[in-house]
């Protein structure tokens, strides 16, 4: 699979390590994360169909976006249904913006790779269930 490009996503600052403690600042820390990526990527014009995979680097100060040379089914679900999904697991399970490492968009699934709370590797899969056409 060829990468058709990269880009430097967003400047994001690091959390603040106060807000990491409380499920509110953890919570509105990843929706903010994703917001602005889901902003960035739509300035580029892509959309989830044609993404490859997100790594964060959020100490350093950002994400770099890799899009794949071949977009995904038309019926693709959204970023905004994508990004929902990794946002509402993240505020159930408290995983902070600092937690995040990649997203992998694949034909039938999305994957979150994060470091847990005892500093492992972990994957969160969400299922890829087609838009609806209306």
């Amino acid at each position: 699979m060829a990468i058709l490009g990269t880009w430097r996503a967003i400047g994001f600052e690091p959390p603040d390590p106060a807000c990491r403690s409380r499920l509110d600042g953890t919570a509105s820390l990843v929706t903010r994360l994703l917001t602005e990526l889901q902003s960035a990527i739509r300035r580029h014009g892509a959309a989830a169909r044609e993404l490859l995979i997100v790594v964060f680097n959020l100490e350093h100060g950002g994400a770099r976006v890799a899009l794949r040379e071949q977009t995904l089914a038309e019926g693709y679900p959204s970023l905004t249904t994508v990004f929902a999904e990794i946002a509402r697991a993240c505020a159930q399970d408290r995983i902070g913006a600092h937690q995040l490492r990649c997203i992998m968009f694949e034909e039938d699934e999305v994957r979150l790779m994060l470091i847990n709370k005892s500093g492992q590797p972990e994957a969160y899969v969400f299922p890829v269930r087609p838009a609806e056409v209306t």
